[in-house]
């Protein structure tokens, strides 16, 4: 049986764990965990910019990354970390 959006959406939000999606046809958020919101105190209707929430000597770290992943010559998950350096993810991206 194939997990529903809502339990989905129950899980993460239990797991303790940041996520969130980004489109980036429209570069906007389409998904906030609870956590994600906590951690980089975004308030409803806040700034759909990524990059603003990487701190600014890691930014052209991860615009790189982005556009690599765009073109899909990205093979290794990654992620990064608000105020620190970028790193690659040991989990699922």
């Amino acid at each position: 049986m194939p997990a529903s959006p809502g339990l989905c959406q129950a899980l993460i939000e239990r797991s303790g764990q940041a996520f969130f999606a980004y489109d980036t046809g429209t570069e906007a958020f389409t998904y906030l965990s609870l956590t994600f919101k906590a951690i980089f105190r975004i308030r409803e209707g806040g700034s759909d910019n990524l990059l603003a929430l990487v701190h600014p000597e890691d930014r052209h770290h991860v615009a790189e990354k982005l556009t690599a992943l765009l073109e899909g010559r990205l093979s290794t998950p990654w992620s990064f970390v608000s105020g620190t350096r970028a790193r690659r993810s040991s989990g699922c991206a």
